[in-house]
């Protein structure tokens, strides 16, 4: 029995180094942190799948199956909500998308099969020495990963992301799982080293969610221990106690005391959070700016708006209503249904509605949600109506077990209301619901000799256990070794600052699921960092390749704004009046697709300017300021690109230029200028005096030149005025003396002698 115990204990030693995820990172790929924890998963649960074939494929030693382990209620609230998502990838609007996800998430229904499989791999084979070994390591891992933020906060980072996860809110939130870890360790290990530890871990993870501070997390910590203490409250029986240096405390008082002082502080805090006391107190400092006002609230709030809207039957119909958009098809529904009122506090692509729950309500459906809920509920009823038991005078680890996994549920879903998930949390998320379904379901049953070998297994199981190692080896090389090559193809030789058609075909064949976002990021990187020559003989072949990209793309609206940006940049490196043509007709298909959206307003403003048409850029730029008046950018949006064609300053539009930086009626009234948006203004002069340049203007040019001065004193103005008040740290050297000689320049020997670079 030997080789049978070796595969058995290969393969739960291939689900316990998942707990290592956190620690992949694929350096020089697109998305690291996401990637590489994506690379890593389906390595590991490949050679489970491998190692499980191999055991059935075993003649004299075949492994022991626990089939019925699989047949629990939580279980099957999962199969069913696997099969609607399946429905709504197969409905979605890009099921290709569905289907591998992208390159920024690494989601996608290929990764939930992968977690599936390890629901399902834990749930057979591991036993309760294995969960706690498996636990351990996530506890030892997880402290790792607190230690490194807590250092990064010690050292004065605001809100560390930590050198693992690069996200403040992802940290946070496994590091409620990591105490978690501690919790169950605590409670089952009757080691004191793996006690204290599991204690030590378990400051530092709270401390983690502190010092991030991540609101959503600190809040379903929050509810959680209310939850917890609530039950206690409840807990009738006498005996459940805790035993602390030596004395035994009756859990039911401790937890009723803790509860009127939680509510007491709370009450205060609430009617007190104005105070600046707060504001020296990490984590409630966070706290006390959640408002009605806040600028990330509404921006959820509205978000809430648009996924109501999005799943609405009389807007989509029935189907979409129940299955859902399907998949990474967020962003397509908040595109369709977009509220330009958005802008006014937040601007970038929503791919997620920073909510759990819309985000399945969207993606999967009023089915999908449906489920979600139902297995959610299962779980918690579960973990919260076992009780305790008076067995031996020994403390009842089943009780308190339980109550740590009520506990968690309630945490993760409560945080889940502000935020998504990210898989750097897949491995501590699916382990909980294993862990639960062993612990409610299989455990008891043990002892009863569930561990029947079955020593033949039908050639259909044979074959089918093949074929799923043949087929996880075949997904680990074209979902995961076949895009890290070409990603890492790209990042070398952009780094060289050369590229030829080989390097191309390198990096764009085979067309897979993450070619819209790395020929994109070719595309860019190219025309910033090739040289002229270089990019003659591959742009053509680069440009074709994009154009093909779009349609696979999870984000049309993006991509048609990042093309026709594209095409502008090609222009001012080509000068070809073909590429600002085909700009503009990917830059309004963008504005079909969202619309108000008013930084692709600004980006066709750009390509009218270089086109000359300055009568078109005030209706584009007056159209999206209608879209929404108080959106955060769009007055400097808009007087960017009008102030260089104000040449005779009739529209006072530097004026009111200057009113928004120093113009108010104090200090802390005006608005701080930004690299951004010294960009901006950079940016809108550049393509006035390049248009010029290209038609060939002399007069027109030395305009420009003129009016690009008066910006440049403005600029100064405006940067010595915020830099002496305080509200910037450093002054911004201007351009006037540049162009004061470029000026002088073109007096002297005309527009020839002028190089715009």
């Amino acid at each position: 029995m030997e080789k049978t115990f070796s595969v058995q204990n290969l393969i739960k030693f291939s689900f316990i180094l998942l707990a290592f995820t956190p620690f992949a990172i694929t350096h020089g790929t697109l998305f690291p942190f996401m990637f590489g924890k994506a690379v890593f998963i389906r390595f590991m649960i490949g050679v489970s799948g491998v190692l499980f074939a191999i055991g059935i494929l075993n003649k004299k030693n075949p492994i022991h199956l626990k089939l019925g382990r699989l047949f629990n209620p939580l279980m099957i609230a999962y199969a069913v909500f696997m099969l609607l998502v399946l429905a709504s990838t197969v409905l979605s609007v890009n099921p290709y998308r569905s289907f591998w996800g992208n390159v920024e998430r690494s989601e996608g229904f290929l990764i939930l099969i992968y977690m599936l499989l390890s629901f399902l791999g834990t749930l057979l084979f591991f036993n309760k020495k294995d969960w706690l070994n498996f636990f351990k390591v996530n506890l030892l891992v997880g402290g790792v990963i607190a230690i490194n933020v807590f250092i990064e906060w010690l050292g004065g980072a605001h809100r560390p992301d930590g050198a693992f996860l690069d996200n403040s809110a992802v940290t946070a939130a496994y590091a409620l799982f990591t105490l978690f870890f501690a919790l169950i360790v605590g409670i089952l290990d009757k080691n004191k080293i793996w006690r204290y530890l599991s204690g030590g871990i378990a400051i530092t993870a709270v401390v983690t969610i502190v010092a991030t501070g991540t609101r959503g997390v600190m809040v379903g910590l929050v509810a959680a221990i209310l939850v917890t203490l609530l039950r206690l409250v409840l807990t009738k029986e006498p005996y459940v106690k805790l035993h602390l240096f030596k004395k035994s405390i009756n859990t039911r008082k401790l937890s009723a005391g803790l509860l009127l002082l939680i509510a007491v502080f709370s009450i205060v805090f609430i009617f007190t959070r104005s105070n600046s006391i707060w504001q020296g107190v990490p984590g409630l400092n966070r706290l006390a700016e959640i408002s009605s006002t806040d600028p990330a609230t509404q921006a959820r709030l509205i978000n809430i708006g648009i996924s109501l809207n999005a799943i609405n039957p009389a807007n989509v119909g029935a189907t979409r209503s129940l299955f859902g958009w399907g998949l990474e098809g967020y962003v397509n529904a908040h595109n369709q249904f977009y509220n330009p009122s958005i802008q006014k506090f937040e601007t970038p692509w929503f791919d997620r509605a920073h909510n759990k729950i819309l985000d399945v309500l969207v993606m999967n459906g009023v089915l999908g949600l449906m489920a979600y809920l139902f297995m959610w509920g299962v779980l918690f009823r579960k973990s919260f109506s076992v009780k305790p038991e008076e067995e031996y005078g020994q403390s009842n680890k089943e009780f308190w077990t339980s109550l740590t996994i009520g506990g968690i549920v309630t945490a993760y879903f409560v945080q889940s209301l502000f935020f998504f998930d990210s898989i750097a949390i897949y491995i501590p998320l699916f382990s909980l619901l294993s862990f639960s379904a062993y612990t409610y379901y299989v455990k008891n049953r043990e002892p009863q000799n569930e561990d029947v070998e079955i020593s033949r297994f039908s050639t259909s199981v044979k074959l089918g256990s093949a074929t799923l190692g043949v087929l996880l080896i075949v997904l680990f090389i074209w979902a995961s070794i076949i895009p890290t090559y070409q990603m890492r193809t790209m990042f070398g030789e952009l780094k060289r600052e050369h590229l030829d058609a080989d390097d191309v075909r390198r990096v764009t064949a085979p067309d897979n699921f993450v070619q819209a976002e790395v020929r994109s990021i070719m595309l860019f990187s190219a025309l910033d960092r090739l040289s002229k020559e270089n990019l003659t003989d591959i742009l053509p072949q680069m440009l074709k390749l994009g154009e093909e990209a779009l349609e696979k793309t999870d984000n049309r609206a993006r991509r048609e704004h990042e093309m026709g940006v594209i095409y502008n940049d090609a222009f001012k490196a080509f000068e070809k009046n073909e590429y600002l043509v085909l700009g503009e007709e990917h830059l309004r298909k963008s504005m079909d697709l969202v619309r108000g959206r008013q930084t692709t307003a600004f980006m066709l403003a750009e390509n009218l300017t270089l086109q000359g048409r300055f009568d078109e850029v005030k209706e584009v730029m007056d159209a999206a300021r209608a879209a929404e008046p108080e959106g955060a950018n769009i007055d400097i949006f808009y007087l960017s690109y009008l102030a260089p064609s104000d040449l005779n300053g009739s529209n006072g539009t530097i004026e009111k230029l200057k009113k928004i930086y120093i113009g108010g009626d104090s200090i802390e009234k005006n608005r701080i200028i930004n690299d951004a948006e010294i960009l901006y203004l950079r940016e809108s002069y550049s393509n006035h005096l390049h248009y010029a340049h290209h038609i060939r203007d002399e007069a027109l040019f030395r305009r420009f030149i003129l009016r690009t001065i008066e910006i440049e004193k403005a600029l100064k103005e405006i940067i010595n005025f915020q830099a002496e008040n305080g509200l910037i740290k450093r002054s911004v050297d201007t351009r006037e003396t540049t162009f004061t000689q470029a000026l002088s320049v073109l007096n002297q020997y005309g527009l020839d002698a002028i190089n715009l670079k």
